[in-house]
């Protein structure tokens, strides 16, 4: 195969979407050598200690503070907590210039996203702060969610990507909660209305960062569906107390969950998927022939439906999913 006619193959691969640039670069590094597995192993334990000694730094302060309360004034409970996770993200942001500390830098921008939200929880305390409109929760995780977020352009660490996911969806929950608070809905139902849309915000959010975020693009995709799954299969109600059309849409959300997952090639949503079908098979069977002479049959059709289940499962990861597996049609 000539030079042109190998770049017109990858040009047309890539718009099928059968290969990623991660995909073509990646064998490239392969074929010159660039790619060493070994130290990509080592580096990652090494990231894991960074990650430990951060969490340990934290929680020994936190401790600290809850021991010595009653014995230290309001500024030096503010000035431990608060002062030492913005002191903690401004060294961070020095040692990251520095050539081999970045893993030390993580450490302290991790020592950052964890004390720095305790810290604010302090200052509101101790400033006697109350409002009946915006909680504490609200004005921290907002914070939060606002400084991860900018962080992310300022230092272009991954670890803010994941916390500003986790404080936006805590943001969310908090200021949808303070919304609805005296409103009069059910909460339950409200609940899962509201893991509904975060679910489908985490997936759409996932594929948005498909391309350049694999890692990150495959933990959005398992959460999201988990989460949207949950709260669909949670909606359906439980005898006697059930809604019918969520019953019947979900049998359709999970089949279309597994198409989608051969689409965006998720391993995760599929198992997902696969599983909320089978325990919704299991709940269907529990609440309509559990009281009638055809319960034995009954679960023995679903003990079959639930290994057909299983198999299909199999058979279309190993066909559509499986790394290094052929792509449909090639």
């Amino acid at each position: 195969m000539n030079k042109e006619a190998l770049l017109t193959a990858i040009t047309e691969a890539s718009a099928a979407k059968k290969v990623s640039y991660e995909d073509v670069i990646g064998a490239f590094r392969r074929g010159t050598g660039e790619v060493q597995q070994p130290q990509k192993k080592s580096l990652s334990l090494i990231n894991i200690l960074y990650a430990i000694g951060g969490i340990i730094v934290c929680i020994g302060l936190v401790l600290f503070v809850h021991q010595q309360w009653s014995g230290i004034s309001s500024a030096a409970r503010i000035a431990i907590t608060l002062g030492s996770g913005i002191a903690a993200y401004i060294a961070g942001t020095f040692i990251l210039r520095a050539e081999g500390f970045r893993g030390v830098a993580f450490s302290f921008f991790l020592l950052f996203s964890l004390l720095t939200p305790f810290g604010l929880f302090v200052t509101l305390h101790e400033s006697h702060y109350y409002s009946e409109t915006i909680s504490y929760s609200d004005i921290i995780y907002m914070l939060m969610f606002t400084a991860t977020t900018a962080s992310i352009f300022v230092t272009k660490q991954s670890l803010f990507r994941v916390f500003s996911i986790i404080f936006g969806s805590l943001l969310y929950f908090s200021a949808t909660h303070s919304i609805l608070q005296g409103s009069g809905l059910n909460t339950v139902t409200m609940l899962e209305y509201r893991f509904l849309l975060l679910g489908t915000s985490y997936l759409l959010l996932g594929y948005g960062l498909s391309s350049k975020f694999r890692t990150l693009t495959a933990w959005l995709y398992a959460a999201g569906s988990l989460m949207f799954l949950g709260a669909s299969f949670a909606l359906g109600g439980f005898k006697p107390d059930v809604h019918q059309i969520w019953e019947i849409a979900f049998v359709g959300i999970c089949f279309a969950g597994m198409g989608l997952s051969v689409y965006l090639k998720s391993k995760a949503m599929l198992i997902i998927a696969s599983l909320y079908l089978m325990a919704f098979i299991l709940k269907l069977t529990a609440e309509y022939f559990s009281d009638t002479i055809g319960w034995p049959l009954a679960l023995i059709g679903a003990g079959f439906m639930l290994i057909a289940i299983g198999y299909g499962t199999y058979a279309m990861s190993q066909r559509y999913l499986n790394a290094g597996q052929a792509r449909p049609g090639e």
